[in-house]
Protein backbone atom coordinates (compact mmCIF):
# COMPACT_ATOMS: atom_id res chain seq x y z
CA UNK A 1 0.00 0.00 0.00
CA UNK A 2 1.23 3.38 -1.33
CA UNK A 3 0.86 6.66 0.95
CA UNK A 4 3.54 8.92 -0.24
CA UNK A 5 2.93 8.32 -3.57
CA UNK A 6 -0.75 6.75 -3.61
CA UNK A 7 -1.40 5.14 -6.97
CA UNK A 8 -5.61 5.16 -8.36
CA UNK A 9 -5.11 1.10 -8.84
CA UNK A 10 -5.15 1.02 -4.81
CA UNK A 11 -8.50 3.43 -3.95
CA UNK A 12 -10.43 1.07 -2.68
CA UNK A 13 -7.84 -0.82 0.00
CA UNK A 14 -6.93 3.21 0.66
CA UNK A 15 -10.23 4.20 1.32
CA UNK A 16 -10.53 1.39 3.85
CA UNK A 17 -7.73 1.73 5.92
CA UNK A 18 -8.34 5.61 6.44
CA UNK A 19 -11.85 4.34 7.85
CA UNK A 20 -10.11 2.40 10.28
CA UNK A 21 -7.95 5.25 10.71
CA UNK A 22 -10.51 7.93 11.49
CA UNK A 23 -12.25 5.18 13.42
CA UNK A 24 -9.53 4.99 15.86
CA UNK A 25 -9.08 8.83 16.12
CA UNK A 26 -13.26 9.40 16.73
CA UNK A 27 -12.61 6.93 19.68
CA UNK A 28 -9.89 8.53 20.48
CA UNK A 29 -11.52 11.88 20.87
CA UNK A 30 -14.22 10.18 22.82
CA UNK A 31 -12.18 8.61 25.56
CA UNK A 32 -9.05 10.70 25.86
CA UNK A 33 -9.95 12.62 28.54
CA UNK A 34 -10.90 9.39 30.97
CA UNK A 35 -8.02 8.20 29.78
CA UNK A 36 -5.82 11.05 31.60
CA UNK A 37 -8.10 10.97 34.67
CA UNK A 38 -7.22 7.04 34.70
CA UNK A 39 -3.57 7.49 34.62
CA UNK A 40 -3.46 10.67 37.08
CA UNK A 41 -6.10 9.11 39.15
CA UNK A 42 -3.88 5.81 39.14
CA UNK A 43 -6.66 3.91 38.30
CA UNK A 44 -6.36 0.55 36.27
CA UNK A 45 -6.50 0.71 32.47
CA UNK A 46 -8.27 -1.22 30.09
CA UNK A 47 -6.70 0.00 26.43
CA UNK A 48 -8.05 -2.79 24.53
CA UNK A 49 -9.80 -0.61 22.14
CA UNK A 50 -7.22 1.64 21.39
CA UNK A 51 -4.89 -1.75 20.51
CA UNK A 52 -7.54 -3.23 18.73
CA UNK A 53 -8.11 0.09 16.35
CA UNK A 54 -4.54 0.05 15.32
CA UNK A 55 -4.71 -3.29 14.53
CA UNK A 56 -7.10 -2.73 11.76
CA UNK A 57 -5.40 -0.70 10.80
CA UNK A 58 -2.33 -2.13 10.47
CA UNK A 59 -0.72 -5.00 13.07
CA UNK A 60 2.75 -3.72 12.77
CA UNK A 61 1.75 -0.42 15.03
CA UNK A 62 3.16 0.17 18.24
CA UNK A 63 1.98 2.80 20.64
CA UNK A 64 2.86 4.95 23.65
CA UNK A 65 1.81 6.62 25.95
CA UNK A 66 3.49 9.78 28.07
CA UNK A 67 3.08 12.39 29.74
CA UNK A 68 6.92 13.96 29.44
CA UNK A 69 6.91 17.11 32.85
CA UNK A 70 5.99 20.40 31.48
CA UNK A 71 4.45 18.96 27.81
CA UNK A 72 1.02 17.78 26.65
CA UNK A 73 0.18 14.21 26.90
CA UNK A 74 1.85 12.36 23.81
CA UNK A 75 0.74 9.68 21.90
CA UNK A 76 3.81 8.05 20.12
CA UNK A 77 2.91 5.76 17.23
CA UNK A 78 6.22 4.06 15.39
CA UNK A 79 6.28 0.81 13.30
CA UNK A 80 8.77 -1.02 10.73
CA UNK A 81 10.39 1.81 8.41
CA UNK A 82 9.06 0.54 5.40
CA UNK A 83 5.80 1.67 6.92
CA UNK A 84 6.78 5.28 7.91
CA UNK A 85 4.27 6.78 5.23
CA UNK A 86 1.38 5.12 6.80
CA UNK A 87 2.27 6.55 10.42
CA UNK A 88 2.12 10.22 8.22
CA UNK A 89 -1.17 9.33 7.36
CA UNK A 90 -2.95 8.65 10.33
CA UNK A 91 -0.88 11.50 12.22
CA UNK A 92 -2.05 13.75 9.10
CA UNK A 93 -5.92 12.92 10.51
CA UNK A 94 -5.43 12.85 13.99
CA UNK A 95 -7.80 15.32 15.71
CA UNK A 96 -7.12 19.13 16.44
CA UNK A 97 -7.94 20.97 20.19
CA UNK A 98 -6.92 18.32 22.26
CA UNK A 99 -3.77 18.61 25.19
CA UNK A 100 -2.34 15.87 23.26
CA UNK A 101 1.20 16.12 20.60
CA UNK A 102 0.71 13.13 18.14
CA UNK A 103 4.07 11.66 17.16
CA UNK A 104 5.35 9.04 14.69
CA UNK A 105 9.12 9.31 16.44
CA UNK A 106 10.33 9.86 20.10
CA UNK A 107 12.26 13.31 20.58
CA UNK A 108 15.32 13.53 22.48
CA UNK A 109 14.95 13.42 26.33
CA UNK A 110 17.61 14.92 28.91
CA UNK A 111 19.55 11.97 30.46
CA UNK A 112 17.81 12.29 33.81
CA UNK A 113 14.47 11.53 31.92
CA UNK A 114 16.22 8.32 29.81
CA UNK A 115 17.79 7.25 32.67
CA UNK A 116 14.11 6.88 34.80
CA UNK A 117 12.35 5.31 31.27
CA UNK A 118 15.21 3.13 30.97
CA UNK A 119 14.74 1.77 34.38
CA UNK A 120 10.88 1.49 34.07
CA UNK A 121 11.65 -0.32 31.23
CA UNK A 122 14.93 -3.01 31.76
CA UNK A 123 15.05 -2.35 35.29
CA UNK A 124 18.81 -0.96 34.57
CA UNK A 125 20.38 2.52 36.43
CA UNK A 126 22.36 4.32 33.99
CA UNK A 127 24.33 5.43 37.15
CA UNK A 128 28.44 5.90 35.94
CA UNK A 129 27.45 5.30 32.55
CA UNK A 130 29.74 7.36 29.89
CA UNK A 131 30.01 7.46 26.27
CA UNK A 132 31.99 8.03 23.35
CA UNK A 133 30.92 8.57 19.66
CA UNK A 134 33.15 7.41 16.73
CA UNK A 135 33.52 7.99 13.36
CA UNK A 136 31.33 5.21 11.66
CA UNK A 137 30.98 3.64 8.09
CA UNK A 138 28.29 5.01 5.03
CA UNK A 139 28.52 7.98 6.66
CA UNK A 140 27.37 7.40 10.11
CA UNK A 141 28.46 7.81 13.70
CA UNK A 142 29.10 4.80 16.31
CA UNK A 143 27.93 5.22 19.90
CA UNK A 144 30.18 3.58 22.60
CA UNK A 145 28.76 3.54 26.30
CA UNK A 146 31.21 2.33 28.82
CA UNK A 147 29.12 0.77 32.00
CA UNK A 148 29.97 0.12 35.41
CA UNK A 149 28.11 -3.00 36.27
CA UNK A 150 28.58 -4.50 32.61
CA UNK A 151 30.09 -7.85 34.60
CA UNK A 152 26.40 -8.23 36.42
CA UNK A 153 24.38 -9.32 33.36
CA UNK A 154 24.96 -10.87 30.18
CA UNK A 155 26.26 -8.81 26.78
CA UNK A 156 23.36 -9.13 25.09
CA UNK A 157 21.19 -7.60 27.76
CA UNK A 158 23.45 -4.61 28.18
CA UNK A 159 24.05 -4.07 24.52
CA UNK A 160 20.17 -4.04 24.00
CA UNK A 161 19.98 -1.56 27.45
CA UNK A 162 22.76 0.49 25.53
CA UNK A 163 20.76 1.08 21.88
CA UNK A 164 17.53 2.00 23.74
CA UNK A 165 19.59 4.72 25.58
CA UNK A 166 20.81 5.72 22.77
CA UNK A 167 17.68 6.13 21.01
CA UNK A 168 16.22 8.10 23.64
CA UNK A 169 18.97 10.20 24.19
CA UNK A 170 19.33 11.36 20.59
CA UNK A 171 15.24 10.70 19.23
CA UNK A 172 14.33 7.88 17.17
CA UNK A 173 14.90 10.32 13.87
CA UNK A 174 18.51 11.16 14.68
CA UNK A 175 19.21 8.01 16.03
CA UNK A 176 17.57 5.67 13.03
CA UNK A 177 19.30 8.06 10.11
CA UNK A 178 23.21 8.76 11.95
CA UNK A 179 23.88 5.91 14.16
CA UNK A 180 25.82 3.35 12.90
CA UNK A 181 26.39 0.54 15.83
CA UNK A 182 26.11 0.87 19.69
CA UNK A 183 28.79 -0.83 21.32
CA UNK A 184 29.37 -1.15 25.12
CA UNK A 185 32.43 -1.95 27.44
CA UNK A 186 33.61 -2.06 30.81
CA UNK A 187 33.98 1.45 32.68
CA UNK A 188 37.88 -0.20 33.20
CA UNK A 189 39.87 1.03 30.84
CA UNK A 190 37.22 3.19 28.66
CA UNK A 191 39.00 5.70 26.72
CA UNK A 192 37.28 9.61 25.93
CA UNK A 193 34.52 8.78 27.90
CA UNK A 194 31.95 11.60 28.65
CA UNK A 195 28.73 12.57 30.28
CA UNK A 196 25.11 10.93 29.04
CA UNK A 197 24.63 14.70 28.69
CA UNK A 198 26.65 15.21 26.26
CA UNK A 199 25.81 12.56 23.33
CA UNK A 200 23.01 14.42 21.54
CA UNK A 201 25.08 17.60 21.23
CA UNK A 202 27.78 15.48 19.88
CA UNK A 203 26.17 13.72 17.10
CA UNK A 204 24.40 16.92 16.29
CA UNK A 205 27.79 18.17 15.21
CA UNK A 206 28.89 15.10 13.93
CA UNK A 207 26.06 15.31 11.89
CA UNK A 208 26.90 19.02 10.74
CA UNK A 209 30.06 18.43 10.14
CA UNK A 210 29.52 15.17 7.36
CA UNK A 211 26.81 17.53 5.61
CA UNK A 212 29.58 19.84 5.50
CA UNK A 213 31.61 17.54 3.47
CA UNK A 214 28.99 17.31 1.02
CA UNK A 215 29.04 19.69 -2.09
CA UNK A 216 26.06 22.35 -1.27
CA UNK A 217 24.80 22.02 -5.09
CA UNK A 218 22.47 19.52 -6.34
CA UNK A 219 24.37 16.69 -8.35
CA UNK A 220 22.83 17.66 -11.72
CA UNK A 221 24.85 21.04 -11.18
CA UNK A 222 27.93 19.29 -11.46
CA UNK A 223 27.62 15.79 -13.24
CA UNK A 224 29.59 16.78 -16.07
CA UNK A 225 32.71 17.18 -13.79
CA UNK A 226 32.33 13.84 -11.73
CA UNK A 227 34.42 10.78 -12.46
CA UNK A 228 32.72 6.71 -12.56
CA UNK A 229 33.18 4.06 -10.82
CA UNK A 230 32.05 0.59 -12.19
CA UNK A 231 31.42 -2.69 -9.99
CA UNK A 232 31.00 -6.34 -10.96
CA UNK A 233 28.93 -8.85 -8.72
CA UNK A 234 27.95 -12.51 -9.77
CA UNK A 235 23.94 -12.97 -8.28
CA UNK A 236 22.02 -16.66 -8.72
CA UNK A 237 19.35 -17.19 -11.00
CA UNK A 238 16.00 -17.09 -9.98
CA UNK A 239 12.35 -16.71 -11.11
CA UNK A 240 12.79 -13.18 -10.46
CA UNK A 241 14.57 -11.03 -8.86
CA UNK A 242 13.35 -8.40 -5.63
CA UNK A 243 15.11 -5.09 -5.19
CA UNK A 244 18.65 -4.75 -7.25
CA UNK A 245 19.24 -8.84 -6.59
CA UNK A 246 20.13 -9.75 -10.23
CA UNK A 247 22.77 -7.09 -10.77
CA UNK A 248 25.64 -7.92 -12.82
CA UNK A 249 27.74 -4.89 -13.52
CA UNK A 250 27.22 -1.25 -12.48
CA UNK A 251 28.14 2.20 -12.31
CA UNK A 252 28.34 5.08 -9.83
CA UNK A 253 29.47 8.27 -9.35
CA UNK A 254 29.51 8.14 -5.11
CA UNK A 255 30.76 5.00 -4.42
CA UNK A 256 30.03 5.78 -0.58
CA UNK A 257 26.41 6.23 -1.71
CA UNK A 258 26.75 2.96 -3.71
CA UNK A 259 28.55 0.73 -1.11
CA UNK A 260 25.52 1.98 1.33
CA UNK A 261 22.59 1.07 -0.78
CA UNK A 262 23.19 -2.45 -1.52
CA UNK A 263 24.18 -3.35 1.79
CA UNK A 264 21.82 -3.74 4.70
CA UNK A 265 22.93 -0.78 6.48
CA UNK A 266 19.82 1.78 6.36
CA UNK A 267 19.52 4.07 3.95
CA UNK A 268 18.58 7.72 4.28
CA UNK A 269 18.67 9.94 1.41
CA UNK A 270 20.06 13.03 3.65
CA UNK A 271 23.29 11.25 4.61
CA UNK A 272 24.78 11.97 0.99
CA UNK A 273 23.07 15.15 -0.06
CA UNK A 274 23.06 18.79 0.96
CA UNK A 275 20.45 19.90 -1.24
CA UNK A 276 17.41 17.67 0.25
CA UNK A 277 17.64 15.48 -3.03
CA UNK A 278 16.14 11.84 -3.14
CA UNK A 279 17.87 8.92 -4.16
CA UNK A 280 16.31 6.41 -6.62
CA UNK A 281 16.22 3.81 -9.09
CA UNK A 282 14.14 3.11 -12.20
CA UNK A 283 13.91 -0.58 -12.69
CA UNK A 284 13.18 -1.74 -16.26
CA UNK A 285 12.39 -5.60 -17.26
CA UNK A 286 14.49 -6.00 -20.08
CA UNK A 287 13.18 -9.70 -20.96
CA UNK A 288 9.79 -7.53 -22.02
CA UNK A 289 12.27 -4.93 -23.46
CA UNK A 290 11.11 -1.43 -25.35
CA UNK A 291 8.46 -1.69 -27.76
CA UNK A 292 8.25 -1.06 -31.37
CA UNK A 293 9.75 2.55 -32.40
CA UNK A 294 11.35 3.12 -29.10
CA UNK A 295 14.49 3.21 -27.30
CA UNK A 296 16.47 0.59 -28.88
CA UNK A 297 19.01 -0.05 -25.65
CA UNK A 298 18.90 0.74 -22.02
CA UNK A 299 21.61 3.37 -22.57
CA UNK A 300 19.43 5.68 -24.56
CA UNK A 301 16.66 5.93 -22.05
CA UNK A 302 19.65 6.76 -19.98
CA UNK A 303 20.79 9.40 -21.99
CA UNK A 304 17.38 10.66 -22.72
CA UNK A 305 15.96 10.92 -19.14
CA UNK A 306 19.42 12.67 -17.85
CA UNK A 307 19.03 15.44 -20.45
CA UNK A 308 15.35 16.14 -19.57
CA UNK A 309 15.70 15.91 -15.93
CA UNK A 310 18.99 18.37 -16.13
CA UNK A 311 16.97 20.72 -18.80
CA UNK A 312 14.19 20.87 -16.16
CA UNK A 313 16.30 21.39 -13.56
CA UNK A 314 15.16 18.22 -11.19
CA UNK A 315 17.90 16.29 -10.96
CA UNK A 316 20.42 13.77 -13.24
CA UNK A 317 21.47 9.85 -13.63
CA UNK A 318 24.32 9.46 -11.17
CA UNK A 319 24.75 5.27 -11.60
CA UNK A 320 22.96 2.40 -12.92
CA UNK A 321 23.46 -1.06 -13.81
CA UNK A 322 22.25 -4.50 -15.65
CA UNK A 323 20.96 -7.46 -14.21
CA UNK A 324 20.03 -11.00 -15.44
CA UNK A 325 16.83 -9.89 -15.93
CA UNK A 326 16.39 -6.32 -15.32
CA UNK A 327 18.63 -2.71 -16.32
CA UNK A 328 18.71 -0.21 -13.95
CA UNK A 329 19.17 3.36 -13.86
CA UNK A 330 19.67 5.78 -9.97
CA UNK A 331 19.11 9.06 -10.30
CA UNK A 332 19.22 12.27 -7.77
CA UNK A 333 15.55 14.03 -7.70
CA UNK A 334 15.27 17.22 -6.23
CA UNK A 335 11.26 17.04 -6.54
CA UNK A 336 10.32 13.79 -7.07
CA UNK A 337 6.76 14.34 -8.23
CA UNK A 338 7.58 16.74 -10.39
CA UNK A 339 10.78 14.27 -11.85
CA UNK A 340 7.85 12.27 -12.50
CA UNK A 341 5.69 13.84 -14.31
CA UNK A 342 9.54 14.66 -16.68
CA UNK A 343 10.16 11.01 -16.86
CA UNK A 344 6.59 9.73 -17.48
CA UNK A 345 6.94 11.28 -20.84
CA UNK A 346 10.48 10.40 -21.76
CA UNK A 347 9.29 6.62 -21.25
CA UNK A 348 6.07 6.67 -23.18
CA UNK A 349 8.00 8.60 -25.90
CA UNK A 350 10.87 5.67 -26.10
CA UNK A 351 8.00 2.96 -25.15
CA UNK A 352 9.25 1.43 -21.50
CA UNK A 353 8.25 -1.74 -20.55
CA UNK A 354 4.90 -2.17 -19.11
CA UNK A 355 7.05 -3.60 -16.08
CA UNK A 356 9.09 -0.52 -15.03
CA UNK A 357 8.97 1.09 -11.60
CA UNK A 358 10.65 4.21 -9.97
CA UNK A 359 11.83 2.58 -6.73
CA UNK A 360 13.77 4.24 -3.55
CA UNK A 361 16.90 3.98 -1.64
CA UNK A 362 15.48 4.84 1.48
CA UNK A 363 14.49 2.43 3.94
CA UNK A 364 11.12 4.42 4.46
CA UNK A 365 10.17 4.68 1.29
CA UNK A 366 10.70 0.74 0.72
CA UNK A 367 7.05 0.00 0.33
CA UNK A 368 6.80 2.92 -2.29
CA UNK A 369 6.85 2.59 -6.21
CA UNK A 370 6.00 4.61 -8.74
CA UNK A 371 4.90 3.34 -12.10
CA UNK A 372 4.54 4.52 -15.32
CA UNK A 373 1.93 2.40 -17.00
CA UNK A 374 -2.06 2.10 -16.09
CA UNK A 375 -1.18 -2.00 -16.11
CA UNK A 376 1.99 -2.30 -14.48
CA UNK A 377 1.83 -5.01 -11.77
CA UNK A 378 3.56 -4.47 -8.40
CA UNK A 379 7.40 -4.74 -8.52
CA UNK A 380 8.81 -7.74 -7.28
CA UNK A 381 9.36 -8.17 -3.62
CA UNK A 382 7.03 -5.56 -2.57
CA UNK A 383 5.67 -5.31 0.77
Amino acid sequence: MRWRFPDPSEEQVRRRVVGHIDAFWASFREREGALRDDIEGGRPLDLTWLGQHLEAVDPSLRWEIAHPRGSPWRLLLTTERHLTPLVEKILERAPRGLPWEFLGARPPVEAREAASYLEQRTGRSLEGWVCRVDPGEHRQMNVCFGLPDLGTSSDREALQAARLTAAVLLGDTLFARWVGSVRVSSLEGFEGGEPLSTLLPTVERGRLALLEQLPALPYFASIEEVSWTLYQSNPRRRPDYPFRTDLLIGKTVNPQLWACAHTRVPFHSERFSRAGETFAYLKMDSEEGFGEGGFEYKSEAEDALDEALIEARLGCVIGGGSGLRYGYIDLALLDVEAAVDVMGRVLREGKAPRRSWLLFFDDELAGEWISFHPRTPPPPGAP
